[in-house]
């Protein structure tokens, strides 16, 4: 979990790291990191495909509660692991190819700055861009789970919804679940800001 935690720091603080880098020097600074959490990634795949391999050796019907909760473990850090990829590469994306009017924004502000300036500005740009929109996709995604809630409210709709919660639920993501949650559920709730 430490590791994760790291990884992602280091993701988030290359503009600090890179206030002396130029854009190609922050590129590769960047992708190295990601290519270092990439090798991450894989030793903890590594590792969860091992206690798996233990669990499977232990008859079902016996409890082996320490192993359990190391793989549950596991495939949480596989998990955050995979969210924290999954946003260098967008990051990375934007920063090579931008789609954002901020990071264009900024790229054609980038002349006006020194050279030293520049690659941490347009990566900034880029962490901002990809964080805005995983705003937008979450904001999107709670007011559809409010209205499936109003729409509960019709004996016919929630009859038919609850015939297949169970299906809804076995496709829905983990995080789909928590922008649920955090919508259906009153009180506060610990979630991530975006």
């Amino acid at each position: 979990m430490h590791r994760t935690i790291l990884i992602v720091i280091a993701l988030s603080i290359v503009p600090v790291l890179s206030a002396c880098a130029d854009i190609p020097q922050t590129l590769a600074q960047a992708a190295a990191l990601r290519e270092d959490a990439s090798q991450a990634r894989a030793g903890l795949a590594e590792d969860l495909a091992r206690l798996e391999a233990a669990r499977a050796d232990v008859p079902p019907d016996t409890p082996a509660p320490d192993l359990d909760a190391a793989i549950a473990l596991g495939r949480a850090k596989l998990q955050a692991l995979d969210a924290a990829l999954a946003h260098a590469d967008l990051v990375l994306a934007e920063m090579t190819q931008p789609t954002d009017a901020l990071t264009h924004a900024v790229g054609a502000a980038g002349q006006l700055l020194p050279a030293p300036a520049r690659g941490p500005a347009l990566l900034g740009a880029a962490l901002l861009a990809t964080l805005f929109r995983a705003h937008q996709v979450r904001k999107g995604a709670g007011s559809i789970a409010a209205s499936i809630q109003k729409a509960l409210q019709d004996p016919d709709f929630r009859a038919a919804f609850d015939r297949h919660t169970t299906t809804i639920r076995s496709i829905q993501t983990p995080t789909a679940r928590r922008i649920v949650d955090e919508v259906t559920k009153p009180g506060p709730m610990i979630r991530s800001p975006i």
